[in-house]
């Protein structure tokens, strides 16, 4: 029988559809600088159903509506808060015994949840009190998460989003529209981002690792490897934000008055840019192979994306499953690799898009997680998903990493060459080179600037790229070449910005 308020009536429970919204609205509200509010909806789009499918067969199972919105705002508290109550023992051990990993502590953390439901369910005490307090809780939790994603929507990052789009919008509409000469067709362009790819120099110099004979192999193949080249800034989302926009992000900024270089606003810079614009305008589709980045998992102008379908998470996702009794279900290397063989495997240019066609690929290697040996196989991982420590043990794992990542670049390469029809564009760039060195090793600021940066050209009348063309570069060269640009050449500089350009303060690396 149904607990009764004084007048006669219960109270309504709504707090099993707040508390479910309440993870993904906390963690958007948290990371608004780098979530989208279509992250947002996707994740509401599934917790919401689920807790209500939930309630409705908690309902038909113990006849009580209190009871059975109690049992269901415990079980989502309890699915998402699983890893941060625990957090404090993983890794522990009772003798040579781990016991501080999910295949212990979710057998208990569940057993304990189901004789707190038992508990629920068998009560004959009044839960009136129990759901007002919920209710309320639920109300205060999502009230605070809605405030600051209001707050936040008045910032000054909204005003600087809507001055990058004006400023692109303004050049788009100033430029001269490219156009191949005349009798030529406008080639098919690759980029490919190898992200955390390394010079082969500094790969041998610096890291012990003899890259010769990939760069042979490129050059058999007509590829022009770029032998001092640099990355114009040392993390993914400034590298891409001026490579995919012509020009550096002083300049940027300063032209586009950008109060603020936040991660939110380097996401628009690469998703609302110059290069897909300008291609977009001369008759071009957009492919794209997307990576498990937030900026490059997803693009709102590609015609085509090529994506894997089983539990392929956005960045978004990862993060709210990743403490949820969820999570080792949904992530992991064993996802991770499944994601960049299927990028491997299917590059190339989409059969049914019409026209010439960009495409765009992330690919998420050599970068950790090191999920390849050379062989390809899957090297042994650290214990709980934790990063490695040694220096030296990082090395062998990323040259390991390059060499099977080496194998199916050009495997990709031939077969790009076999089905073109005319020789297309291809770029294999990397955005920033190995970040695992100690902060104060003295190779440290060459290593992460100094990226592999290969070019396949058609045979052209333009001008070649130079040995130490860097990314800033790319576009106005193959622009200029195949499809009538006038772009001036800017000086091959690298800059590093702690921490990751926010500041708006970049630092120049001599090289």
């Amino acid at each position: 029988m149904g607990q009764v308020m004084p007048h006669g009536r219960q109270p309504r429970a709504f707090h099993p559809l707040l508390l479910a919204a309440y993870p993904a609205l906390f963690l958007y509200s948290r990371n608004m600088e780098e979530a989208t509010p279509g992250d947002l909806v996707r994740a509401l789009a599934v917790l919401l159903p689920a807790a209500c499918l939930l309630w409705l067969a908690a309902r038909l199972a113990v006849k009580d509506r209190l009871k059975a919105a109690l049992i269901v705002s415990l079980l989502v508290v309890a699915t998402f808060s699983f890893g941060y109550v625990i957090e404090p023992v993983r890794g522990a051990m009772i003798g040579d015994y781990l016991v501080g990993r999910a295949l212990v502590l979710e057998p208990i953390w569940c057993l304990i949840l189901g004789i707190l439901v038992v508990l629920i369910t068998r009560t004959r005490r009044s839960l009136v009190s129990a759901t007002v307090f919920a209710n309320t809780a639920s109300v205060v939790l999502v009230g605070a998460a809605l405030l600051q994603a209001v707050v936040f929507h008045l910032g000054a990052d909204r005003a600087d989003a809507s001055r990058w789009r004006s400023y692109v919008a303004g050049k788009l509409a100033a430029d001269p529209p490219l156009k191949p000469p005349a009798g030529v067709r406008a080639p098919n362009i690759y980029y490919i981002i190898l992200d955390e790819y390394t010079r082969a120099d500094v790969l041998k110099n610096d890291l012990g690792f003899d890259n010769s004979e990939f760069v042979s192999e490129l050059e058999r193949r007509g590829f022009y490897v770029a032998e001092r080249s640099v990355s114009n800034y040392t993390s993914t989302y400034l590298s891409l934000s001026s490579s995919l926009n012509l020009d550096y992000l002083q300049a940027l900024r300063e032209a586009a008055e950008i109060e603020e270089m936040s991660p939110q606003i380097q996401g628009e810079m690469i998703h609302e840019n110059r290069v897909v614009g300008m291609l977009k305008q001369a008759g071009y589709s957009l492919a794209v192979f997307p990576s498990d980045y937030r900026v490059t998992d997803r693009h709102p102008h590609a015609d085509r994306v090529y994506r894997r379908r089983c539990f392929n998470l956005s960045e978004f996702e990862r993060v709210l499953f990743d403490k949820s009794l969820f999570a080792p279900f949904l992530k992991g290397v064993a996802n991770h690799r499944r994601d960049v063989l299927y990028n491997l495997d299917n590059l190339g240019r989409p059969k049914d898009l019409d026209g010439p066609v960009f495409v765009f690929a992330h690919i998420m290697v050599p970068h950790p997680p090191y999920v390849f040996d050379s062989e390809g196989k899957l090297p042994p991982q650290e214990p709980f998903g934790r990063e490695i420590k040694s220096t030296e043990k990082a090395i062998r794992r990323y040259t390991g990493q390059i060499a099977y990542t080496n194998k199916r670049i050009l495997e990709a390469v031939d077969r790009i060459l076999k089905d073109e029809e005319e020789p297309p564009v291809i770029i294999l760039q990397g955005d920033h080179g190995f970040r695992r060195l100690p902060p104060d090793h003295p190779a440290q600021q060459r290593v992460v600037s100094s990226i592999l940066n290969a070019y396949y050209l058609p045979p052209t009348a333009g001008e070649l790229p130079g040995p130490s063309i860097s990314p800033v570069n790319s576009f106005r060269l193959v622009f200029n070449g195949y499809l009538g640009g006038r772009f001036g050449y800017l000086p091959d500089e690298s800059y590093y910005s702690p921490p990751g350009g926010k500041t708006g303060v970049f630092l120049r690396i001599e090289h």
